[in-house]
C-alpha cells in the first residue's frame, strides 16, 4: 500500500500544536506505508444471498514513516466474515 503525503500526514504525522515530551512534532512523508497479503473468498447460498470472508497480513517494517512517534507495531493482522443480501434486481439483463 502506498500513500500520499496526505494520507501518510493523518496516520503518522504530530503538528508542533500537539507535540510533547514523549510525542515529539514529526512531519510524514509520502511512499510506503505498508505491504499486505491477503486471501478471500465468498459463495452464494441463495440468488440473492452471498456469505464472504478474508484473512489479511499486513507488515510496516519498511514504512516510509517507521520513524513517526505514531508508529507502534511492526506487523498487524484481521479476519472478517460478512453477509450480502440482494434487495432487488433490475429485470432488464445485459447480453453477454
Amino acid at each position: 500500500m502506498w500513500g500520499d503525503a496526505e494520507l501518510n500526514r493523518f496516520f503518522y504525522g504530530v503538528s508542533s500544536a500537539y507535540a510533547t515530551a514523549t510525542r515529539p512534532a514529526y512531519e510524514a512523508q509520502p511512499g510506503l506505508v505498508a505491504t499486505r497479503l491477503g486471501l478471500s473468498t465468498s459463495k452464494a447460498i441463495t440468488p440473492d444471498l452471498r456469505i464472504f470472508g478474508f484473512v489479511r497480513h499486513e507488515l510496516f517494517d519498511a514504512s516510509a514513516n517507521k520513524a513517526s512517534p505514531l508508529y507502534q507495531q511492526s506487523t498487524g493482522s484481521s479476519v472478517g466474515v460478512g453477509l450480502v443480501w440482494m434487495l432487488g434486481r433490475s429485470e432488464k439483463k445485459v447480453p453477454g
